[in-house]
């Protein structure tokens, strides 16, 4: 299911180590979005007998993470090991696949747009910061970075840092080890409206 390493890279990221750390990474509501989506993906494979209350019981658990917490991770593509939400309000995400390292924000939305023959496909090592959108038959590659609010219409490649509506390239790096720069939780607000109406400023100012 991938959730080992889920964990790992979360308080990774979080800069969370420890005892506490693990309990307060298990006992958030981002951690529940993503262990819902692995065992959806999981249960897919049991057979017919077993496969009914188990899906009864992935319904029911979805729609409670929807509703409550904003999370929406359809179960259409594979998801690499190692995927993180920072925190949650507003996500909505379906692609083709997702490689490993994958980093979303609040306000994130990865899916199809009208008259599109596939979804997007993002590569290992990959951060969408608040309130991206990447849409339509799109090719995002390994180590990259998605600035807030940016609107990805077109591929992007390889070790590069992006933003605006839509997307330029504002840097590159060779590194395969590329890390982001990831705001801590507690900075970051929810933010479900137009792209253009709040600054990333605004997006990651403190509470």
């Amino acid at each position: 299911m991938n959730l080992t390493a889920d964990i790992k890279q979360s308080m990774r990221i979080q800069e969370k180590s420890g005892a506490c750390g693990l309990i307060s990474t298990l006992f958030s509501s981002v951690f529940w979005a993503v262990a819902v989506y692995r065992y959806g993906r999981m249960i897919q494979r049991l057979p017919a007998p077993l496969a009914i209350p188990a899906k009864i019981a992935y319904w029911t658990m979805f729609y409670l993470i929807q509703s409550l917490f904003g999370i929406s991770i359809q179960l259409w593509g594979k998801i690499g090991e190692g995927f993180v939400i920072v925190r949650g309000g507003c996500i909505f995400i379906v692609a083709e696949s997702i490689g490993r390292q994958f980093t979303v924000f609040p306000g994130v939305t990865v899916g199809n747009v009208r008259g599109s023959k596939r979804l997007p496909i993002i590569g290992d090592n990959v951060t969408l910061e608040p309130g991206v959108k990447v849409l339509g038959e799109v090719n995002i590659g390994n180590n990259v970075i998605v600035r807030a609010n940016s609107l990805v219409l077109s591929d992007v490649p390889d070790n590069s840092v992006v933003i605006g509506n839509p997307v330029k390239i504002t840097s590159t790096s060779s590194s395969v080890a590329y890390k982001p720069p990831i705001p801590k939780p507690a900075h970051l607000a929810p933010y479900c409206g137009p792209l253009n109406d709040l600054s990333e400023t605004d997006l990651c100012k403190e509470n």
